[in-house]
């Protein structure tokens, strides 16, 4: 069953049990009643959504600056902008505000300070790495040779 209503484009999807409404060939909601479905679709075309600036974490390592560009109450998913030029990308997400920060000076400097914390980390873990590898260990084989055992072969 394809179907258009109000600009959406309706399709039942088998495989998954539900109607999912389509804009622009991008998935914009989805539910298992088609008239819940048409009450979302509803409620969309009533108000446009005004963007919402943000920061996008997304790597502990980058800060991206994007938009909110929708949100879907009922499936409590978002639309994401973020990047630039042609690294710019526009994902669904569900809900993780974690990762979608207010776009203050505030938030900004405290971004770049986890970001500074992360690669600290990462040169820490690094450096320990390195340390533990100069360590004289015992293994299978030189327990075998101290104690005059000969080693299985596998």
């Amino acid at each position: 069953m394809d179907k258009v209503y109000k600009g959406f484009d309706i399709q039942f999807e088998e495989d998954k049990d539900c109607f999912v409404a389509y804009k622009d060939g991008e998935r914009f909601g989805k539910h298992q009643s088609l008239q819940q479905l048409k009450l979302l679709l509803n409620k969309a075309t009533k108000k446009s959504f005004q963007r919402l600036p943000i920061y996008f974490n997304s790597s502990e390592f980058e800060i991206e600056e994007g938009a909110i560009t929708s949100f879907n109450s009922l499936e409590k998913e978002v639309w994401v902008i973020y990047g630039k030029g042609k690294a710019r990308e526009k994902i669904n997400l569900s809900w993780d505000s974690e990762k979608l920060v207010l776009k203050t000076p505030a938030n900004l400097t405290i971004l770049q300070e986890s970001s500074k914390v992360a690669h600290q980390i990462e040169r820490l873990e690094k450096q320990k790495e390195k340390l533990n590898e100069k360590l004289d260990t015992y293994n299978y084989e030189k327990i075998c040779k101290i104690t005059g055992e000969n080693p299985i072969e596998d």
